[in-house]
């Protein structure tokens, strides 16, 4: 709210967030409802139906957040989802992921439905290879961006929260240079700007 208009947010919203809760979210510049079906998430998978019908109703995307290690169990459900919404952090593939694992085939066939965007952010937090080039995520992440670019955001995750110490801390210059160049170079003002602007509603 502070920021204006060059601001937008996510919000933990519920059946039980009522039309003026959410106008009032909108008014700040909220344009999404958030899921997060890990340890310490406020909203679970199992109430994706009540907040998508939410979201739709403002005309706001969903954040989905989940161990993506179950992604093909989630996969008729997701592709349910009424609203725009992002299949978050990379997927999060806690268990890693191979070039020709069925979640890819998963991910392309979520995102011809037209509604679902895959964000680029905190690839150290599946990656098992690790800095400064967390290859494994990048290789799946380069397919994604080849395949669809008009369907991938990226975010900082900043303040990376999840960072136990401080040596393990990501540099953020040196992990954007990493990501963007997992994007084709055609691409970038797309994924950064274009997307983005369309996605949450910026004028």
């Amino acid at each position: 709210k502070e920021m204006g208009s060059v601001a937008r947010g996510i919000a933990v919203v519920t059946a039980e967030t009522d039309d003026a809760g959410m106008q009032a979210l909108h008014d700040t510049g909220v344009r999404g409802a958030r899921i997060m079906d890990l340890p310490g998430g406020a909203t679970p998978l199992s109430r994706l139906g009540e907040v998508d019908e939410r979201a739709h109703a403002f005309g706001w995307c969903v954040a989905v957040q989940f161990d993506g290690t179950h992604l093909l169990d989630h996969a008729e459900r997701l592709s349910t989802i009424r609203s725009r919404w992002i299949l978050d952090h990379h997927g999060k593939f806690f268990d890693g992921l191979k070039q020709d694992d069925p979640r890819i085939d998963t991910v392309k066939r979520l995102i011809d439905t037209g509604r679902c965007w895959f964000k680029f952010a905190g690839c150290y937090e599946s990656s098992k290879v690790g800095p400064p080039d967390y290859e494994d995520v990048g290789r799946i992440a380069r397919e994604i961006a080849t395949y669809a670019p008009e369907r991938i955001i990226w975010g900082t995750n900043w303040p990376h929260n999840l960072i136990q110490k401080t040596e393990d801390y990501p540099d953020d210059a040196a992990m954007l240079e990493t990501v963007v160049g997992w994007i084709p170079e055609k691409h970038r003002q797309m994924v950064l700007v274009e997307n983005p602007a369309a996605l949450f509603d910026f004028g």
